[in-house]
């Protein structure tokens, strides 16, 4: 082989850069097959040349200045003079975000927990036992360096802030080339500025309506994919990639799930004779450990589902519409079918990447397209449950915008041929050059969500009567004030910039200034506040003096739906977002009864027609009132109250969502009068048992009846007896305790039921409707605490196997390191 004349390095750079932006004329510095690097050029008839590796290196440094403006331009446009400002952050979830990661710095972290409970929401629920920990500590950690606000607003945006570089560092560690990891870096952008959903989570406008954790945990996934394909062809990085895996599954569960489906795709497509034993035996290691890492939370999660609340959102069942939203009468979600068309057209570049792939035999790219494929199936074959399949809905377009980069790239290729048949030399010089191409149209499609262009450029709209054209500019999906940067300036500008501000201030110094207690308030859109959710916020504002009946994480309680019929039954108009309820008309006198058995101490009215009601009722004394709202106290309301009537065990039921026993409280609490007053899920043998059936009936066009509809339940006889007087009583987030004048009457404790409250001085807590606790004294003093269970403790011990797993796999990649493997890491 002739030696390879090698001009001034820096002469060289200065004078090919630009051209030699990663086109396809570099080949790939690594073998697909064996990952060792290429140590010589795969074409000598050009002398001089550089030498392979060191062009791409220069490629590899020019693709991280493109993303790296990129993405400094995002960073711009998501308006860092406010990110880094200390006004509370809001808008959308957000606005009761704030509250999760004060309360773990506030009261978990005292008591060295990373999840526990809290009064502050739905009568009681799980911290983070139910929601994703990992964002909220990330949070808390960053708290101690920075004030709270900016703490929690970084940690938000920094899940779409790394996607483009994740993304292209996956094509590196797949063995992509230069242009085609530039590519799939690039992809991103559309997908992040997609309009077509804003709440199912990936894209600028879920994550500024909350759903940060979940932009978290895809940029991690997409680490973990890179990790995992670099495992496969190497055998080494074992135990990060376990890591990885766990911290996305910590981050969010959604996200988790394609990187479950990438797992499979990435072995059907890597997998290699002679080593495929061992390349399914590294994923089963990698899939255990990160799963082990997880248990500390994965395993309670599991075993306290029959806790939990589903919203009963109807299975989106048209599958192809959805899917493909280029079809006539598409179901995009929330938006016109216009704000749908990035996505119509990353779906048919992605299948042009997808035919090129499979005839090129790309293992990459069959992967993605496997993983596509499986997500698709995933939303269509996902049964109606509290898991809605609409959710599923990011993992199928994310798959799609990173195949259509890779499809841009092939006809901006194809492009370049077609122009040119230069020699290669001449093609160094030619402004053709694929890579040209593909960055000119990949700025033509950012450049009006980056706000240099318009957007005012004709788009096709398939309709019934055909294909027409409709200009992106005439419809609000467009306004560039608006989707997605004037959402993200909106939250970070805070809540102390909105036009309601200062009543919502004056209303939460009133509030602070009264005793500890329950709050509903009245339902509105409260859009002055910035957000429907800016009350949920009260206990972040008032250090949980006040709680608010109603918080951010539905799902995470089962006290959940009562909370919800009672809030129609006071509001002058509801949101009534929990389907399958039966939702009544406005009735502040049964509405007051219902405050009274959740507990409600404080009735926050602000409509016409409730405040008419309430300023007559006998029930209510106003307290306070910071205009336009008016504070009622509820008589007779209490957290701790004595049972005048034995409770009945209903059997025939389960605890779980399905299992009845919510069917029979929801019955109950809508018509009190066909009921025992107090009905429980288990007891003392001398109770009375009464079975209950509950009618399953058929579902109607995709829709489950209504709970509680079809609830049957056997007479009883009622018990009476004199009530125990409860005195000296003392509720706190994580305890309750009371003395009681007699032992042995059961005595009521209105905060939802969990298997980690423990109880001395007492039997119990025994489950009861609507989802409270209550307990039989044994002695005079009685004390409830909010511990540990052995799903808990098994929790724990999977982590801390988990970390030993992890740290041996780590010195096996260590003491395993191969030239290739270290050649590919280098790369």
């Amino acid at each position: 082989m002739q030696p390879i004349a090698e001009p001034d390095a820096n002469a060289w750079i200065a004078t090919d850069l630009a051209t030699d932006l990663l086109s396809e004329d570099i080949a790939c510095a690594i073998d697909h097959e064996t990952g060792e690097l290429a140590r010589e050029p795969t074409d000598t008839s050009v002398v001089p040349v550089r030498p392979r590796r060191d062009e791409r290196r220069t490629a590899e440094r020019a693709a991280g200045l493109v993303i790296g403006g990129f993405t400094l331009l995002l960073f711009l446009r998501l308006r860092p003079d406010l990110l880094f400002s200390r006004a509370t952050p809001t808008g959308g979830d957000n606005a009761a975000h704030v509250w999760t990661a004060d309360y773990a710095r506030r009261e978990l972290l005292p008591h060295l927990r990373l999840t526990g409970w809290s009064n502050d929401w739905f009568s009681g629920l799980p911290v983070l036992g139910f929601y994703f920990p990992a964002p909220t500590w990330l949070i808390v950690a960053l708290s101690f360096l920075l004030p709270y606000a900016i703490a929690y607003k970084l940690v938000t945006v920094v899940g779409i802030l790394t996607l483009p570089w994740l993304c292209r560092r996956l094509g590196r560690m797949a063995g992509l080339d230069p242009t085609a990891s530039l590519l799939l870096g690039m992809a991103t952008f559309p997908f992040l500025f997609a309009r077509h959903f804003r709440i199912l989570g990936g894209n600028i406008l879920s994550t500024m309506a909350g759903e940060f954790s979940f932009s978290i945990s895809l940029s991690l996934v997409v680490l973990y994919a890179g990790l995992l394909i670099v495992m496969l062809r190497t055998g080494r990085g074992r135990g990060r990639t376990a890591l990885v895996l766990a911290l996305a599954g910590l981050s969010h569960i959604v996200p988790t799930l394609l990187a479950v489906l990438f797992t499979l795709a990435a072995f059907a497509s890597y997998a290699q004779r002679g080593r495929i034993k061992r390349q399914a035996a590294d994923v089963l290691r990698v899939g255990a450990v990160g799963a082990a890492l997880a248990g500390f939370w994965l395993l309670p999660f599991g075993a306290n589902l029959a806790f939990t609340n589903s919203m009963d959102y109807e299975k989106n069942r048209k599958f192809l519409k959805t899917l493909f939203p280029f079809l006539p009468h598409s179901a995009t979600l929330h938006t016109p079918s216009d704000g749908a068309v990035t996505a119509c057209i990353a779906l048919v570049l992605a299948a042009v990447a997808i035919v090129h792939g499979l005839a090129k035999r790309d293992k990459f790219i069959r992967a993605l397209s496997i993983t596509m494929g499986l997500a698709g199936g995933a939303f269509c074959l996902s049964p109606q449950s509290a898991m809605w399949n609409n959710r599923l809905l990011p993992l199928w377009f994310f798959c799609a915008y990173l195949l259509g980069g890779q499809g841009l790239l092939v006809l901006a290729r194809a492009l370049a041929r077609a122009v040119t048949r230069r020699s290669r030399s001449e093609k160094r010089a030619s402004v053709t050059r694929p890579a040209f191409v593909a960055t000119a149209l990949g700025l033509i499609i950012t450049a009006p969500a980056f706000g240099f262009a318009p957007g005012a450029l004709p788009v096709p709209v398939i309709t019934k009567s055909g294909l027409g054209f409709d200009p992106l500019s005439t419809t609000n999906e467009f306004n560039q004030a608006q989707m997605p940067f004037g959402w993200a300036a909106s939250n970070e500008s805070g809540a102390e910039d909105k036009p309601g501000w200062k009543e919502y201030h004056a209303l939460v110094g009133t509030l602070k200034s009264l005793p500890p207690g329950r709050a509903l308030w009245e339902f509105d859109k409260y859009a002055r506040f910035g957000s429907a959710m800016a009350l949920m916020a009260l206990p972040y504002w008032t250090k949980s003096r006040v709680q608010s009946s109603e918080g951010l994480f539905f799902e995470a309680s089962a006290t959940t739906p009562f909370h919800f019929l009672t809030v129609a039954m006071v509001s002058n108009s509801s949101a009534n977002p929990q389907r399958r309820l039966p939702y009544g008309a406005f009735d502040l006198a049964k509405g007051i009864d219902r405050m009274r058995r959740l507990g409600i101490r404080y009735y926050i009215a602000v409509s016409p027609k409730a405040l008419a009601a309430a300023r007559v009722s006998t029930q209510l004394r106003r307290i306070a009132t910071s205009s336009p709202f008016e504070v009622y106290e509820i008589a007779g309301q209490a957290i701790v109250q004595p049972l005048t009537t034995e409770p009945v065990v209903a059997t025939g039921v389960r605890g779980s969502l399905e299992g009845g026993f919510i069917d029979l409280g929801i019955a109950a609490w809508t018509d009190p009068s066909r009921f025992p007053e107090t009905i429980a899920l288990n007891g003392p043998s001398s109770w009375q048992r009464v079975a209950v059936h509950v009618l399953r009936g058929a579902t109607i066009n995709g829709k489950a009846p209504v709970r509680g509809a079809n609830v049957t339940i056997a007479p009883s006889t009622p018990r009476l007896f004199e009530p125990a007087v409860a005195t000296n009583v003392n509720v706190a987030n994580d305890h309750v305790s009371f003395d009681v004048d007699q032992i042995g009457k059961p005595v009521l404790v209105r905060i939802s039921a969990f298997p980690n409250w423990k109880v001395t001085g007492a039997t119990g807590p025994y489950r009861v409707n609507p989802n409270f606790m209550v307990v039989v004294p044994t002695s005079r003093h009685v004390q409830l605490h909010f511990g540990y269970t052995n799903a808990d403790f098994g929790g724990w011990l999977f982590t801390f196997i988990g970390i030993g797993g992890g740290i041996v796999l780590w010195r096996r990649d260590r003491v395993a390191r191969g030239p290739s493997s270290g050649a590919l890491l280098a790369s």
